[in-house]
């Protein structure tokens, strides 16, 4: 689907995990690896591991978000996106996952402010960057999830737009 593309297309990888160690490395892979097959509760215990052994890397804490979130952990989800941004404040999929995250709680005025931050992210990045077809993708699937909100929220004209815009 569009939304799971989203949720996991193109994790940015920051200067700092360009310049890991390599068993911090090998250790994130694991984790990315254990939640690739879906095994939540390995990849939360590695991720534990990574975290107590001080390697603060985004992709460790968005990966480790996507867990929580798989988990239903939704506090400890959003605190792990939180940490993400405080770590890289342009760490793309971030917004949109505590966009997700809200969404899923149903607090949809709260996912639309998260989606919207996405939105204007990679905006901003796009005009820095050439991201092309990658941003195109990334801005349509946000667009039809903001679509999605506001048809919940019984705002049908803000969906309308927000669906012709995708």
């Amino acid at each position: 689907s569009v939304l799971g593309a989203l949720l996991m297309l193109g994790c940015s990888k920051s200067a700092v995990q360009k310049d890991l160690d390599p068993d911090a490395a090998a250790l994130i892979s694991r984790v990315q690896a254990a939640y690739d097959r879906g095994d939540w509760n390995t990849a939360l215990v590695l991720a534990d591991s990574a975290e107590r052994r001080s390697f603060a890397v985004p992709d460790l804490y968005f990966t480790r978000g996507l867990i929580l979130t798989k988990m239903r952990r939704f506090d400890a989800a959003q605190r792990a996106f939180e940490r993400v941004l405080a770590l890289d404040p342009e760490y793309r999929k971030a917004w949109y996952n505590l966009g997700h995250n809200a969404f899923l709680q149903r607090q949809y005025r709260e996912a639309l402010r998260y989606y919207e931050q996405e939105r204007a992210l990679i905006t901003k990045v796009g005009r820095r960057a050439d991201s092309g077809g990658q941003d195109r993708l990334a801005l349509s699937a946000i667009a039809a999830q903001i679509g999605r909100t506001y048809a919940l929220l019984g705002k049908r004209d803000s969906a309308e737009g927000a669906y012709q815009e995708a």
